[in-house]
């Protein structure tokens, strides 16, 4: 959902054998699915839409879905600073302004939740210091026996 992940990772990116889906219209690549982009909030059931909340992570969500998942374990989603680190991966060459979760992205999530209920979709978070409370926590650990 971030085109400037896609600029710097590109070399990576072409080089990667798994799925691969954007909700932008481009890059235009034969391994690349392109979805259209439907907006910010809530769940998209057409399997050709993506909902993105402002952050990859919930488009991510709204894939699982399509996907067919049933279950949702949510891995590195901070969605907020800690110390230096505005990520939980390194893959960003720039620092977010912290305020940027907490207005942009965070709210969003909200709107996910219960069309994803009501479909039969459970999602747990299984970062005990995330900011997003709006899915139970679980361990890593409870999410393997899930």
């Amino acid at each position: 959902t971030d085109m400037r992940f896609y600029k710097w990772f590109e070399k990576e990116i072409k080089e990667y054998k798994g799925l691969k889906v954007t909700n932008k219209p481009n890059p235009i690549a034969k391994d690349i699915i392109n979805l259209r982009d439907s907006g910010r909030t809530g769940l998209d059931t057409d399997p050709r839409a993506l909902r993105h909340g402002n952050n990859s992570g919930y488009a991510a969500i709204n894939l699982a879905y399509h996907t067919g998942a049933k279950n949702i374990i949510l891995l590195g989603y901070d969605m907020g600073q800690t110390g230096t680190t505005s990520h939980f991966h390194d893959g960003y060459n720039i620092r977010h302004n912290p305020k940027i979760y907490q207005n942009n992205m965070l709210p969003h999530f909200n709107t996910i939740v219960e069309p994803l209920r009501e479909k039969g979709v459970n999602v747990w978070n299984a970062n005990p210091n995330s900011n997003l409370k709006c899915f139970p926590f679980c361990t890593i650990d409870e999410a393997l026996n899930f």
